[in-house]
């Protein structure tokens, strides 16, 4: 278990052993986020528990260790870049790390904890997107 703090509706069970297999569940929990509702239409971050299948996923890439210190939890800061697109980042915080914080406060975790290269990312894909599509 990820969080002591059971979240069903976050629950993904990782069953696929290949990276196929992780990629379909992955796909499966962007659908359940995609429901899931974000307060605000407009909002661009929030931060929610990590599905399992994502930190498989966030591991099996290098971005993180499995094991977390016993009282932290895996969290995902989540930046909306367009309807239907984000990106995520995973954050080892609290068992009681509030599950709905602002959109201010959620900007500000990702601010402080992205790396500057997915920065350039965003901005990479932010002006493919500009250039693509209108």
């Amino acid at each position: 278990m990820l969080c002591k703090q059971e979240i069903p509706a976050r629950r993904v069970a990782v069953t696929g052993a290949g990276d196929v297999g992780v990629r379909c569940e992955l796909d499966a929990a962007a659908k359940i986020e995609g429901r899931a509702p974000l307060g605000v239409i407009d909002r661009q971050f929030r931060v929610r528990p990590a599905f399992d299948v994502e930190i498989e996923d966030f591991a099996r890439h290098g971005a993180i260790e499995r094991t977390l210190p016993e009282k932290l939890c895996w969290w995902v800061v989540v930046h909306q870049i367009r309807s239907g697109i984000r990106m995520r980042f995973p954050l080892a915080a609290p068992h009681h790390f509030p599950t709905e914080v602002s959109e201010a406060t959620a900007r500000n975790v990702w601010a402080e904890r992205c790396p500057p290269e997915w920065e350039r990312k965003i901005r990479d894909i932010k002006h493919s997107l500009a250039t693509v599509v209108p």
